[in-house]
């Protein structure tokens, strides 16, 4: 087992090593100018006509932060880290989208007085009651479909303990010397390029998709501006470029 300050060198060594890659050169820093534009759109631009221009606003920087601390995680080879960070932004998007189609859904996401009695339950060492929250308009949207879809695979995959969270792990097992017993070593960072390269991809088709939402919230006014436009186009060029690249190296498609 290594020391926190092997850990602490082993990430910058990573960083070092990941800020070459193709994934990050080319990728991140695509989606990058992305939001960059995105939000620079609409601080230029008030977007008259478009009720709760400010929260889209807010949810998108979420959204952002998020892009930026899961690529982190990743190029530090730690991706299944990235994948818990990454479905609470696909929630942010799906939120926006939510209240976008019906507004009754912010107070159905608020839920103030139901989410102060389970704190309050909590802090009287009493089991809170199960809050769902249940969104209006939504079923048989298509881009809604898309979203819950990637949301569940992340889900089971790596944001919960799940048998596949745990077998994706990189264990190693070695008999001791005199043949008795034996000893267990888990590796913090994942060695397989595969794989992180797998992780930047699905980054991408989620924050594709969270883009394509926060688009609908606003009526479309962020393809309307010609610098997001192109930084769109870059983006999902570059997406689809690597997606092939990796598709033919491994001869297998990219489980999203």
């Amino acid at each position: 087992m290594m020391s926190i300050d092997e850990f602490v060198q082993a990430h910058v060594n990573n960083f070092s090593a990941g800020m070459r890659s193709p994934y990050y050169v080319r990728l991140v820093c695509a989606l990058d100018n992305l939001y960059q534009s995105t939000v620079g759109s609409m601080q230029h631009d008030a977007i008259p006509g478009i009720p709760r221009i400010a929260l889209f606003g807010r949810f998108i920087l979420v959204c952002d932060k998020a892009m930026r601390s899961a690529s982190l995680l990743i190029m530090g080879r730690q991706p299944e880290d990235s994948a818990a960070i990454t479905r609470r932004a696909l929630e942010a998007a799906k939120t926006a989208l939510a209240i976008k189609l019906n507004n009754v859904n912010a107070v159905n996401w608020l839920r103030y007085e139901d989410r102060k009695k389970r704190w309050d339950a909590r802090l009287s060492k009493e089991k809170p009651k199960f809050l769902k929250i249940t969104y209006e308009n939504l079923k048989g949207d298509p881009l809604i479909d898309q979203i819950d879809e990637l949301i569940a695979v992340l889900s089971d995959s790596s944001v919960h303990f799940t048998p596949e969270f745990y077998d994706a792990l990189d264990w190693e097992a070695h008999g001791n010397a005199d043949g008795v017993g034996m000893q267990i070593f888990l590796n913090y960072f994942q060695p397989d390029d595969r794989e992180i390269e797998r992780h930047y991809l699905q980054l991408a088709s989620a924050h594709g998709l969270i883009w394509k939402a926060f688009d609908r919230c606003l009526d479309g006014r962020l393809t309307s501006d010609d610098e997001v436009r192109a930084n769109l186009a870059k983006f999902w060029k570059t997406a689809e470029e690597l997606r092939d690249d990796y598709q033919t190296r491994y001869e297998a498609p990219i489980i999203e």
